[in-house]
């Protein structure tokens, strides 16, 4: 089963200026892909993804954090135009139409994803990638099955989610032990 540690941490200028550029990312993807729906094309993951390598801000960030950004835009996409469809059949569903995933705020930030080839838990620490060059205490250990760590911008801190996997412990139960409240 999945579980989640969530860690806070205070911003630094690393971590602003990386969430700025994935900021940048996101709304370069999604410009991308307003333009070619005046075309009446719409750009998948693939098509964002070979159009956008070679932008500075896709080479900034780490490839698979920036591969994820974009995968995050599709989605988005993907999910206004099955809203979009649902509201055509029944619009009594929803309060108004649904609206097309806009742009981030100019001098806004955007969360960043990294996946367990980018981030290793070592002697209970969590290191991300050299780019970003941060440690951060936890209490998982070396061999947790690491699958994601999401750094997600809120007010004033940083949240770290750690997604890792674990494996159920099934304890067998002693039927002659019952308690009950009447």
């Amino acid at each position: 089963m999945k579980r989640t540690e969530i860690i806070y941490i205070s911003p630094n200028p690393t971590l602003n200026y990386y969430t700025h550029i994935s900021k940048n990312l996101y709304n370069q993807a999604t410009y991308l892909i307003k333009q070619y729906l005046k075309e009446n094309k719409l750009l998948s993951y693939y098509d964002l993804n070979k159009l956008l390598k070679e932008s500075e801000n896709y080479k900034e960030l780490p490839i698979q954090s920036a591969q994820q950004i974009l995968k995050i835009v599709s989605r988005n996409w993907k999910a206004y135009f099955k809203s979009l469809k649902e509201y055509k059949n029944n619009p009594n569903k929803f309060k108004v139409k649904p609206k097309p995933p806009s742009f981030k705020p100019k001098d806004g930030i955007f969360m960043l994803i990294f996946t367990n080839q980018q981030c290793k838990i070592k002697n209970n620490k969590l290191r991300f990638p050299k780019k970003i060059n941060l440690t951060i205490p936890t209490r998982l250990h070396d061999y947790t099955n690491l699958r994601e760590v999401r750094l997600i911008p809120t007010l004033d801190k940083y949240k770290i989610e750690i997604i890792y996997e674990k494996e159920p412990t099934i304890t067998e139960l002693n039927n002659n032990k019952i308690v009950s409240i009447d």
